[in-house]
């Protein structure tokens, strides 16, 4: 009988230690990282962005509504599928879903960052982003002026996604944000690789001492010396070299640039003409021959180029893609009687940096027929 009840009492302390345990034990919340009722995600984020843009004497970005969708659009779909990708399987782009949301932009479109993981939070996420060069371009891009925030989660995956575009003219005058750093004074170009630490200083743009050119430009609102030297069929070097100027990511609005021609310019392959051309003793007709796409971003991973229209004689094609330097980091060759070509253009095939430009050359038994228009893009972040 003792022996019974002394099994007994230990049959019920076991019991009574078990439920405590189980009391004590929480299960692991996927929920813990989410954000609590009320947190105001827009606003935090935008105010971290502008902080940092005020570092740099930039003005501020404004949230926008049609972009807020499209990124919440991209944070739905990256947790719902849990693939991590700015182009989904069927093509699309962050230029294209921005487009849906009947957001209207000048100039060239658009940025996107994201990210998703089952721990993210808000400071984990904007210390990616600002650490990360790929996605620190986004945040204090010249060229961008509006921004949308989006957010989701499943329970278990958490995905951040920002997407940026501009909505201004460049005859729209931004007012500075600091007193000290005046629209003038501020440089348009891109910072390829930022600093922690970032300091401002007011500068004046640098004279160049050749002025012999007779092709002079003047630097505007949102423009780069890449897309400058794309637009001339020149280079970044070149335009640097002639002009003085010691740091190419630094050019200022209203600063005029010396051309370089003739002999300034570094030699460059004969299939780098920035017009369509004849380069090979053909009757090739090259009217119209031009790359259409892509035009709005440059993929940092498989992309596919497209041209038109097919050039007479041409029995291949080959895209070279350029860096900021004018230099040919990326060549692909396809046959006859296509108009488009898929290639890897991610870091780990042509390398990193952030501008590109690519061309298409119709070719005849390897013999350069014409060359199309040379485009110039900044690579998308990842």
């Amino acid at each position: 009988m003792r022996c019974f009840m002394n099994r007994g009492k230990m049959t019920l302390i076991l019991l009574a230690v078990l439920i405590l345990l189980g009391l004590m034990i929480v299960p692991v919340n996927a929920n813990e990282f989410e954000l609590p009722p009320g947190y105001d995600l827009e606003g935090d984020m935008l105010g971290r962005i502008n902080r940092l843009r005020r570092r740099y004497g930039l003005p501020p970005y404004q949230l926008n509504a049609a972009l807020t969708a499209a990124a919440q659009n991209q944070a739905d779909w990256l947790v719902e599928t849990g693939r991590r990708t700015h182009i989904r399987p069927d093509g699309s782009k962050p230029s294209d879903r921005i487009a849906a949301t009947g957001y209207v932009w000048t100039g060239w479109c658009c940025g996107e960052n994201y990210y998703m993981s089952i721990d993210a939070t808000p400071d984990l996420v904007w210390d990616f982003w600002r650490w990360s060069p790929m996605h620190f371009i986004n945040l204090v891009h010249r060229e961008f002026d509006t921004v949308g925030v989006g957010y989701a989660t499943d329970g278990r995956r958490i995905s951040y996604v920002l997407t940026f575009g501009n909505m201004l003219d460049d005859s729209d005058v931004v007012p500075p944000l600091d007193a000290q750093t005046t629209p003038e004074a501020q440089p348009v170009a891109e910072q390829a690789t930022p600093e922690r630490h970032p300091v401002v200083e007011q500068q004046t743009a640098p004279v160049a001492t050749n002025t012999s050119a007779a092709n002079t430009h003047i630097v505007t609102r949102g423009e780069t010396l890449f897309r400058i030297a794309v637009n001339y069929n020149t280079t970044t070097a070149a335009l640097a070299r002639v002009n003085n100027i010691a740091n190419p990511s630094q050019i200022y609005v209203g600063q005029r640039l010396i051309i370089p021609t003739g002999g300034e310019v570094a030699t460059l392959s004969q299939t780098t003409a920035a017009a369509p051309q004849t380069v090979a003793n053909t009757s090739a007709s090259c009217a119209g021959f031009r790359a259409t796409s892509p035009t709005d971003g440059f993929p940092n991973g498989p992309v596919t180029f497209y041209w038109e229209p097919l050039a007479q004689q041409a029995n291949g094609y080959r895209v070279n893609v350029y860096d900021e330097a004018g230099d040919i980091v990326g060549q692909f060759v396809t046959g006859s009687g296509s108009a488009s070509l898929d290639a890897d253009v991610g870091v780990g095939a042509i390398g990193g940096g952030f501008m590109f430009s690519w061309e298409v050359v119709a070719l005849n038994n390897g013999v350069p027929l014409c060359t199309s228009n040379r485009v110039g893009l900044f690579r998308e972040s990842s």
